[in-house]
């Protein structure tokens, strides 16, 4: 199983068929967290920050319509 943001691509170009699971429904909650306190290496925060970005922007786009941003902490 592979959210069709991942795949999208190969589906439109024929590489792979695709369709929803619709019974029984399928969910996930993915979680990004970082240390309060101390130190992040900067290539984790680089890497989590692009994480953010990217996951936003694909429910932003509908490229993901089954996803939704629940929360960003400050």
């Amino acid at each position: 199983m592979l959210p069709a943001a991942g795949v999208a691509e190969d589906v439109t170009a024929g590489r792979l068929q695709g369709g929803p699971i619709a019974d029984p429904a399928v969910s996930r909650t993915i979680v990004l967290a970082l240390p309060r306190a101390g130190r992040i290496p900067p290539a984790a925060e680089v890497a989590a920050t692009e994480l953010v970005r990217v996951t936003r922007t694909l429910v932003e786009d509908d490229t993901w319509p089954t996803a939704s941003v629940v929360a960003q902490a400050g």
